[in-house]
Parts: structure tokens; C-alpha cells; sequence
């Protein structure tokens, strides 16, 4: 059986785990053309700290064939960084300003089968939901290729995640096994110390 894993490090968890407590102040991102979408890059900045929220695709084994996969990252950005990954396109930032209470991560797993028999095993974060103070702040992440990051904003926002199984192909849904869960970093932190 063949494992591909791209969730969030254990070193990413914990840098969005050290988040908690801290206020978010701004989030920039390419100004929306279609949906609430920005490409590549959103930066956060928290307590004077810039972070880039990140999605790249790079050649990894994808259900035994090697193919461009989107692998979502966190990590340490200067202000000099903040830039769109996109030629012309203008960013926006939006004052945010409000303590971070909780993050959270969405993980997805895929099993490919073969019979009965796991074939496959795909796993990755799916989105990252920042719970502030009266809201929530959602970054979506596609399960495959895109290094499109949906944002979404409001105390309902992580109601517009899709179930996991919308993720597959709906001809193809009797050769897999989907399931998800959702881990609290405030809890995970704790429960490391």
C-alpha cells in the first residue's frame, strides 16, 4: 500500500498552535476577481508578525503515478514578501483585529481500493479556520492540483466547507473511502505539553 501525506507539519502546527492568544491585524490577498479566492499566498499579520499561508504544487506520488500536488504550508514571512504571485493583480488588505481563540484543521483522508483492499492512501489539510473573537476566518485548500486558497469570512464560515466526498468524482466514488477530522491546535498544544 502506498501513502502520500501532505498535512501540516508537526513544526507548522505548532507555529499556528503559538497563534492562540495572539491578535490577528491584518490578512492581505489578491484583490477577488470570480469568488473569494486569492493564488498561491495569503499573509496574516498577528502581533507584528507577518506569516504566509501557502499553497504550491510539487511532483509527489499521487495514487501510484508522480503528479503535480498542491501542498499547503505555513511559515515566517517578512514584509517584504507580501507580494501577488500574480502579474497585474493588485493586493487588498483587510483589517482584521481580533484575538485568535482557537485554529483548526480540517484533514482529509482518500483511500484508493482495490476490492476490499486499500490501494492507496492520500491524506492532506483541506482548510485551516482561524476562531477569532464573534467570527471565524476560513482558508480552503483544493484536494489536488489548484494553488487556488478560497477565503472565507463570518461566524458561519466553516459551514461552506464541501463534505470530503464531494472531492471525488462522483463516477468514481465506489472506489474510494473518504473521512475527515478536525483537529483543534489549542487542544493539540496542550496535549503535547
Amino acid at each position: 500500500m502506498a501513502f502520500t501525506d501532505t498535512r501540516l507539519s508537526g513544526s507548522e502546527k505548532s507555529l499556528l498552535a503559538g497563534m492562540v492568544g495572539k491578535t490577528l491585524e491584518e490578512l492581505v490577498h489578491d484583490e477577488y476577481t470570480v469568488n473569494h479566492t486569492t493564488y498561491m499566498s495569503a499573509w496574516l499579520a498577528i502581533d507584528g508578525n507577518v506569516y504566509d499561508v501557502h499553497c504550491e504544487v510539487e511532483p509527489l506520488d499521487y495514487f501510484g503515478d508522480v503528479d503535480d500536488v498542491a501542498v499547503v504550508s505555513i511559515r515566517t514571512a517578512e514584509r517584504d514578501d507580501v507580494r501577488s504571485h500574480l502579474v497585474g493583480r493588485r493586493l487588498v488588505t483587510d483589517r482584521i483585529a481580533r484575538k485568535i481563540t482557537d485554529v483548526k484543521l480540517i484533514e482529509d483522508t482518500q483511500e484508493m481500493l482495490e476490492g476490499d483492499e486499500v490501494e492507496h492512501t492520500f491524506s492532506f489539510t483541506s482548510a485551516i479556520i482561524f476562531e477569532l473573537d464573534g467570527t471565524k476566518l476560513m482558508f480552503e485548500f483544493g484536494p489536488w492540483f489548484s494553488e487556488d486558497i478560497g477565503i472565507e469570512r463570518g461566524p458561519q464560515a466553516d459551514k461552506k466547507l464541501p463534505a470530503a466526498i464531494e472531492a471525488i468524482p462522483e463516477e468514481d466514488r465506489k472506489w474510494y473511502r473518504v473521512s475527515r477530522e478536525i483537529v483543534s491546535l489549542q487542544c493539540w498544544s496542550k496535549g503535547r505539553g
